[in-house]
C-alpha cells in the first residue's frame, strides 16, 4: 500500500465521485497560468493508484495526492462524496470502457457494487464512513452535487485555497477555474452511463440507506 505522511494533502473519494474534476478545479485555481490536461494534472496531484511510487516519494512536502484508498489516513484531506446511484451508473460506464470483453451485464454489476466487489475499494458506505468518522483528520467533506451549486460552493473553495494551499483567491478566480475545469473534465468524462431502474435503486438504497440519509441522499 502507498505510504502517506501527515504533511500530505489528500484529495480522496470513492471512485467516480468527482476526484478528477476537483483536481482540475484546484490546479486551475492555484496555478491559473498553466494549461492542464489528463497528463499534466499528474504533476499537480499524482494519482497514487497509477503513478510510480518512487516518483511520488521525490515530491517535496506538502504533497498533493489523489487516492481512493478505503481507509482514512492521517493529515489533511478533501473528501468527495457522491450519490451512490450516480456512482454506480458512471462506474459501470468506465468498467465497460476498460474491459471491452467483459461479460458482466449491468444487473450483475449493480449487485457486485453494493457488496463492495468492484475495483477492490470496499462498499461505498464503508468507504465514506471510514473517512468522515476518522478522529484527528483535518478535512473538508464535500458532496459532488454541491460543487454544481457554484454560488454556495465558491466560499468553500476560497477557504480551501487559503487554508490548505496558502493562496488567497477571489470569487472571480473561482469562477474562471470552474469554467476551465468543466471543459477539461468533459474530455475525460465517461460517455456510457446506463439508467438505473427502480429495482436497482431499491437494491442500492437497501444496502446504503443509513449513510445515504446521513448525507441527504433520498430514495
Amino acid at each position: 500500500m502507498f505510504k502517506f505522511v501527515e504533511s500530505d494533502i489528500l484529495i480522496a473519494s470513492y471512485p467516480r465521485s468527482g476526484n478528477t474534476w476537483m483536481r482540475f478545479l484546484l490546479a486551475n485555481l492555484i496555478y491559473p497560468d498553466c494549461v492542464w490536461n489528463a497528463n499534466w494534472i499528474q504533476m499537480f496531484c499524482p494519482d497514487t493508484h497509477q503513478v510510480c511510487k518512487e516518483m511520488v516519494r521525490k515530491i517535496k512536502a506538502p504533497r498533493i495526492l489523489k487516492t481512493h484508498i478505503p481507509k482514512a489516513q492521517k493529515g489533511r484531506c478533501i473528501y468527495l462524496i457522491r450519490n451512490p446511484y450516480e456512482i454506480c451508473s458512471s462506474y459501470y460506464g468506465r468498467y465497460i470502457r476498460r474491459n471491452s470483453r467483459t461479460q458482466t451485464d449491468f444487473n450483475s454489476f449493480v449487485r457486485k457494487f453494493v457488496k463492495g466487489k468492484v475495483g477492490g475499494y470496499s462498499r461505498w458506505d464503508s468507504h465514506v464512513e471510514s473517512w468522515s468518522d476518522k478522529p484527528g483528520l483535518e478535512g473538508y467533506y464535500i458532496r459532488y452535487e454541491d460543487i454544481l451549486q457554484a454560488s454556495s460552493f465558491n466560499k468553500v473553495l476560497i477557504e480551501i485555497a487559503e487554508t490548505l494551499f496558502d493562496k488567497k483567491v477571489t470569487i472571480r478566480d473561482v469562477q474562471v477555474a470552474m469554467v476551465k475545469a468543466r471543459l477539461q473534465q468533459q474530455r475525460v468524462r465517461t460517455k456510457h452511463k446506463p439508467a438505473l431502474t427502480r429495482e436497482h435503486k431499491d437494491l442500492i438504497y437497501g444496502e446504503f440507506a443509513t449513510t445515504m440519509e446521513k448525507f441527504n441522499y433520498r430514495r
